[in-house]
């Protein structure tokens, strides 16, 4: 911004009129006074004497748009005196050509419009990208939507409504099949269609599910338990120890169709959150096998052991008959 504006116009643009260079320096620093005349706002009094303090007093306009109207009423008393300055023909002769620029066709009115036309644009594209947005969140929470449904399975495929002539039932069958959407169409329609979709089963096909699985057999369903639970090495290795007693004809052999994988394993098994290093679980592990076979030992030689033990002792005491016949034939002696 120049400070000595009025220097500038003499020495640079070469502005040697007084007035004009008066109004010009008025013009560039706010200090162009207004005449009455009617109101810069539309459908307002068609006659006002201070047109600032009027202005002022318009509660419907905001401070930027009064500044605005202010500054064009400024500007516009500007050009009309020019226009008297020039029709007056001064001497000596203005230099400025502000206000034959308004007189020429199409110039003037252009500019309005064109700022007009550029705010209607600017709002229509401020309302489409609301819209785009709004579309963007609803095909994101449909996506987790399609995500979270449960894939269908075999028992509920027979099922479903067959496709007819009609266009009507198969509109609920095409969201089963998302596809990314291309456009702001597909993604609308993908979200008008996919409210409609079946999210849980039917409750027939749930009990006749429930009746299926009442009528396996125990020994199935186990199978089943130990597909789905598989035993890794150090469960195989703890639960070897235990097998057998799990066999035969004993009380432990009762207890054969109870699966040992998951509830065992648990409790041999320590947790992750669990203290214990693997090395003192190795340890335990060992003390339990010792004592194990050791029990087993016993229990396979008691008997054995018991009988052996009694024939000892049977060899080397006498019988009741030879002590009988060897205290007969000392007293025969003795007499």
């Amino acid at each position: 911004m120049l400070q000595l504006l009025a220097k500038h116009l003499r020495e640079i643009h070469r502005v040697t009129n007084a007035s004009e260079r008066l109004i010009l320096n008025n013009l560039a620093t706010g200090r162009t006074v207004i005449p009455p005349g009617p109101c810069p706002v539309p459908g307002c009094l068609p006659h006002v004497v201070h047109v600032d303090k009027h202005l002022k007093g318009h509660k419907d306009l905001t401070q930027a748009g009064i500044e605005r109207r202010r500054a064009r009423a400024k500007r516009d008393a500007a050009m009309a005196s020019l226009e008297r300055l020039r029709a007056s023909n001064p001497q000596p002769p203005m230099v400025s050509r502000l206000d034959l620029q308004l007189e020429d066709p199409g110039e003037g009115p252009s500019q309005p419009q064109e700022c007009r036309s550029c705010r209607d644009l600017g709002k229509k594209n401020r309302q489409l990208e609301a819209q785009v947005a709004v579309l963007e969140a609803r095909v994101r929470r449909y996506k987790r939507k399609l995500q979270r449904k449960p894939p269908p399975t075999s028992s509920t495929r027979p099922q479903q409504p067959q496709p007819t002539s009609s266009s009507e039932e198969e509109e609920p069958t095409r969201p089963q099949q998302p596809q990314p959407p291309s456009s702001s169409s597909a993604s609308s329609s993908s979200s008008s269609s996919s409210p409609e979709e079946p999210t849980r089963p039917q409750p027939p096909q749930q009990q006749q599910q429930q009746k299926q699985s009442e009528k396996l057999s125990t020994k199935r369903r186990l199978t089943f338990a130990e597909e789905k639970n598989p035993l890794n090495k150090k469960q195989k290795g703890l639960l070897r120890p235990i097998a057998p007693y799990f066999r035969g004809r004993s009380r432990g052999s009762k207890l054969k169709d109870v699966l040992l994988g998951t509830s065992l394993a648990t409790l041999i098994t320590p947790p992750k959150h669990s203290r214990v290093t693997s090395g003192r679980t190795s340890l335990v592990t060992r003390e339990l096998r010792k004592l194990h076979k050791l029990h087993r030992d016993l229990g396979r030689t008691v008997l054995g052991h018991q009988a052996l033990v009694n024939q000892g002792k049977g060899q080397k005491l006498i019988a009741r008959e030879d002590l009988a016949r060897c205290q007969a034939f000392s007293s025969i002696k003795d007499e």
